[in-house]
């Protein structure tokens, strides 16, 4: 950062300023991860199941968990509507 500062040291203050904010916005700002063409382009040249730890463990983790019951109810659901219509046909 000094070099960005007239290669002059950046105070305390505005360290610990720039360290929060950059905090903050990779807490609540994960999908800048893969904000552009080239990020999305390298994470899909990961393996698939890599591809998915990111999305359900990093990205997505706090979503996911907030409305765990209801994603857990939708695809008990739509078992139930696969199974259904398996046994109708038959």
């Amino acid at each position: 950062m000094e070099k960005f500062n007239g290669e002059c040291p950046l105070r305390p203050e505005s360290v610990a300023q720039l360290e929060k904010y950059f905090e903050y916005r990779w807490k609540y700002n994960r999908n800048n991860a893969i904000s552009t063409q080239e990020d999305r382009d390298l994470l899909m040249q990961l393996p698939r199941r890599v591809q998915i730890q990111i999305s359900s463990e990093f990205l997505f983790k706090e979503f996911a968990e907030a409305y765990v019951f209801y994603f857990h109810n939708s695809l008990t659901q739509q078992k139930k509507k696969s199974r259904k219509s398996e046994l109708n046909l038959n």
